[in-house]
Formats: C-alpha cells, structure tokens, sequence
C-alpha cells in the first residue's frame, strides 16, 4: 500500500472518529441544557408560588377583593378607590406585571421552560390580563409607550389561542367517549 493511501485513511477514520466525539458532546450539551431549563422552571414556580409574588397577590385581594379579580376589571375599581389606596393599587399592579413580563421574557427566550410555564401560569396570566388591561393601556399611553409589558401581553395571547385549542380537543375527546359508551 501506498503512504498516502494509509495517510487518507487515518485522516478519514480520525474525522469520523472526531464529528462523532463532537456529536456526542453536542447531544449531552443539550440534554443537561433541556435538564438546567427545567430546574430553573420548577424553581421559579416554587418561588412564583410562595415567595413575594404570592404576597402582592394577597396584597391586591385586600386591595380589590377576590370576587373583584374574577368578576370585574380595574377599570371597575380605580373609579371608586381614594387617591392614597388607587396609588397602592397602581404599585402592586406595576411590581405584578414586571414580574409577568420578566416571566414572559424568559420563556420566550427559552431560559424557562414554556410547557411547565404554561401548565402552571396559562390561567393566571390571561384572568389577571383581561382583569388590568385597561391599566396596561392607560399606563402605554401616559408613557407613550406602547410596547410597555408587550412581552406579558403577547404571550398571554399565544396562550389565550393554546387554552381554546385544548378545551376545543378536550370537547372533542368527550364527545367522542360518549359515543363509544353509548354503543356498549
């Protein structure tokens, strides 16, 4: 055999041998980034859950009122309130929404993970939008501003469209079990 045949030959077998070393270390990259993405998700929920966001929630119950939150819009309620507990309103809206945004940010840069986030958020953030929307458009137009929390807002719709599309497919299901139990 010939020195440059061997030559190509162990220059062949050492590409091979280095893309499939290079593979593998992209693939485990990978895998222990889908991992850290999910840890980092499941940590921020528990905070989410228990740490100061649940108390500005309360902090808006005692301000507002569950049924409020439910049944009602800001709108609604910055009428009524006096100008000391409106100013107390607006923060605790203001410190909510930074923390949605932030939220939303992360998600769509795909630090958190977007199918846990929506699992355990998708109500929340499109009951507490609907309920401060016209908080959100009053503060872009005093700002001039109209991107302010754009980040919340278009996540809340792409899971606004995500919620009908499963309660569109759970209808579907249950229908479709009705008419297997009622041919039994």
């Amino acid at each position: 055999m010939d020195i440059e045949y061997i030559s190509i030959i162990i220059s062949v077998v050492s590409l091979v041998v280095a893309s499939s070393s290079l593979y593998l270390v992209w693939k485990r990259y990978r895998a222990t980034n889908d991992w850290n993405r999910r840890i980092a998700t499941h940590n921020t929920l528990m905070d989410l859950t228990s740490g100061t966001h649940s108390e500005r929630m309360d902090a808006l119950v005692t301000l507002v009122g569950r049924d409020s939150l439910t049944s009602g819009s800001y709108a609604d309620i910055a009428n009524s309130l006096e100008k000391g507990e409106l100013e107390k309103l607006n923060k605790t809206i203001n410190e909510i929404l930074n923390t949605y945004t932030l939220l939303s940010l992360n998600i769509k840069n795909h630090v958190l993970d977007d199918q846990l986030a929506y699992h355990h958020l998708a109500y929340k953030f499109v009951n507490f939008y609907r309920w401060c929307e016209s908080y959100i458009n009053e503060v872009r137009n005093k700002a001039n501003e109209r991107f302010l929390f754009i980040d919340f807002e278009n996540l809340v719709v792409d899971w606004q469209e995500e919620i009908i599309l499963n309660a569109n497919r759970y209808r579907a299901s249950q229908e479709k079990a009705r008419k297997i139990k009622s041919r039994l």
